[in-house]
């Protein structure tokens, strides 16, 4: 029995992406006094105008829906040349964990109603 639908697909993108804006989060506020560091961030806008714009040929390779993660050059630097804001991150941080809790809620009410319904229809 093939569980993998187009639902648990978008929930597992969903969560990677969570996980990953939550660990380039972290890692910014890991090195807020590091000096010359910039902070990274993650970027889903070059992942979305491609979802925009028509397939070629009805397929989409896999990796071309990965974001990136890209160096944040329009924040101001400090004197040691650090631009990490830390409530920025502390709120980037929160964000990512409260996406991730609502979007591991939703796996767990979508496999509880499969298994109540094979439950059902197995008696």
């Amino acid at each position: 029995m093939k569980l993998d639908t187009f639902s648990t697909q978008m929930l597992e993108k969903g969560l990677d992406s969570a996980w990953l804006r939550y660990r380039v989060a972290s890692n910014n506020l890991a090195n807020y006094e590091t000096p010359g560091y910039k902070a990274r961030k993650v970027d889903f806008r070059q992942v979305l105008s491609e979802c925009k714009s028509p397939l070629h040929g009805g397929q989409r390779e896999e990796d071309s829906y990965k974001a990136f993660i890209t160096y944040d050059e329009r924040t101001e630097a400090r004197v040691d040349g650090n631009n990490v804001s830390q409530e920025y991150e502390q709120m980037e941080v929160w964000r990512a964990q409260a996406q991730y809790a609502y979007l591991t809620q939703k796996a767990v009410n979508y496999y509880s109603t499969l298994r109540d319904v094979m439950t059902t229809f197995a008696k």
